[in-house]
């Protein structure tokens, strides 16, 4: 009868250390995959999240005094909301304005309540002697005020970003179209906003105290002044819209 020995097969440490490295790299890459996946399931929630706050904010009325988006923006304004990233929460294209109160607190506050437009232009003043005739003519009117302002605001946008690496594009191209006034703000949700501002602004106190501290000479050249500053702005918003469409490569 043959005898039949028990073989021992003897297994080396390293045989077993390379079969845990294969499960270990097998764990490995299992693990890799469902970060992608769980990351990719992130990012398509924050697209969809981003895009109902887009598309409520968007459909509100518009609660400006204009009631519309102002002419000289509407393509540059389209241009924005049409990217995916971004959407525009407020926007003004530039004005000059001249508002009256009797409160010194309202000159600063042009939609508070006491407070009147006198006048509004988004564009440049084309008709400068019935604009100075009717500001002369403030301190005789029925309704007399303590105070007036005439102001030149230039363009201004408030841009919504899906993140702070896209606001912060965007803020770049602002900055280098010349927009020095211009930044971030995050809210209380993590939302970052795009604040593109322009340095060109002017503000002359034309009544104060109820006493007119301008002559009609030194406001027609104020006027010129204004008038030049808003020529001014309708080139930086075109240079603007080049650059944005550049960068969203449009």
């Amino acid at each position: 009868m043959m005898n039949i020995k028990n073989t021992v097969l003897n297994v080396k440490p390293a045989d077993l250390s390379n079969d845990d490295n294969e499960i270990q790299s097998s764990n490995s890459q299992v693990n890799v995959s469902n970060k992608k996946t769980n990351n990719h399931k992130a990012n398509q929630n924050e697209l969809k999240k981003f895009a109902n706050e887009k598309k409520q904010t968007l459909e509100k009325m518009d609660k400006s005094v204009k009631g519309e988006i102002d002419a000289p923006i509407v393509s540059l304004v389209n241009l924005i909301n049409n990217n995916f990233q971004y959407y525009t929460t407020s926007s003004c294209s530039g004005r000059i304005i001249v508002t009256a109160t009797n409160n010194q607190e309202e000159t600063h506050r042009v939609q508070k309540k006491g407070t009147d437009w006198k006048f509004v232009s988004h564009e440049p003043i084309d008709d400068a002697d019935s604009f100075l005739q009717s500001i002369m003519q403030a301190k005789t009117d029925e309704k007399a005020y303590n105070w007036m302002v005439l102001k030149f605001e230039p363009v201004i946008f408030h841009i919504r970003a899906i993140n702070i690496t896209a606001a912060n594009g965007l803020l770049q191209v602002a900055l280098q179209s010349g927009f020095r006034n211009s930044g971030i703000v995050l809210g209380a949700n993590g939302r970052a906003t795009v604040a593109i501002r322009h340095t060109a602004g002017l503000e002359v106190p034309l009544i104060i105290e109820g006493e007119m501290t301008v002559q009609e000479d030194y406001l027609r050249q104020i006027v010129k002044v204004t008038n030049l500053k808003m020529i001014s702005n309708e080139q930086v918003i075109k240079r603007l819209e080049t650059a944005v469409s550049t960068f969203l490569g449009v």
